[in-house]
């Protein structure tokens, strides 16, 4: 596949650099590796106001999936919500937002009176409101349930997702985030692992 996008390339009179072509054939394993996952939920979320600082946002990421995984699987356990988190800018004013894909916990709940109660609308909801005192409710950002949707395309999910890799590989997907084991990474004190 690589090597017939290369060669349209050149038939087309595009030269890429040595630099974009390892860019493209980055992002096109990323897209082949995100889409081996069994994703259930797309997931929009926004703000308040226009968000333009990504430390802020990643760190809203960051609470929320803390968040739902402890709402899944109670504060004290070490798994954690499988889940993809984007940082998208907004075409008309570049202010961010996150997609996330994510992975229903309700079978990977334990207690069965807890798995018989969760829901995860509502979890995901009550979560992001907590996550930053700047994040907006999903149900107001759009009419009807927009802002989560099954995934019934993992693939086209995935290129949705990943659309603005090209332009910005390194602060698309905050990789720190990213939650792909259904366990939670371990805390580490400076750079020593376990200390």
């Amino acid at each position: 596949m690589y090597k017939s996008i290369l060669s349209k390339a050149k038939a087309d009179g595009i030269i890429l650099t040595n630099q974009e072509k390892r860019k493209h054939q980055a992002i096109t394993e990323i897209k082949y590796w995100l889409a081996q996952y069994d994703w259930d939920f797309f997931v929009t979320l926004t703000f308040k106001y226009s968000m333009y600082d990504e430390i802020k946002v990643n760190s809203a990421i960051e609470k929320f999936l803390n968040k739902l995984s402890a709402e899944a699987f109670g504060r004290r356990s070490n798994k954690r919500v499988v889940a993809l988190p984007v940082i998208e800018k907004c075409a008309m004013d570049n202010s961010l937002h996150v997609h996330m894909m994510i992975q229903n916990p309700t079978p990977y709940i334990l207690n069965e009176e807890k798995r018989n109660s969760f829901r995860i609308r509502d979890a995901v909801i009550q979560c992001w409101l907590q996550s930053s005192s700047s994040a907006g409710n999903p149900a107001l950002a759009s009419s009807s349930d927009e802002w989560i949707k099954k995934v019934l395309d993992v693939s086209e999910c995935v290129r949705y997702m990943t659309k603005q890799m090209k332009h910005n590989l390194e602060h698309t997907i905050p990789w720190d985030q990213c939650s792909l084991t259904g366990r939670k990474p371990e805390t580490t004190s400076g750079n020593f692992p376990n200390q």
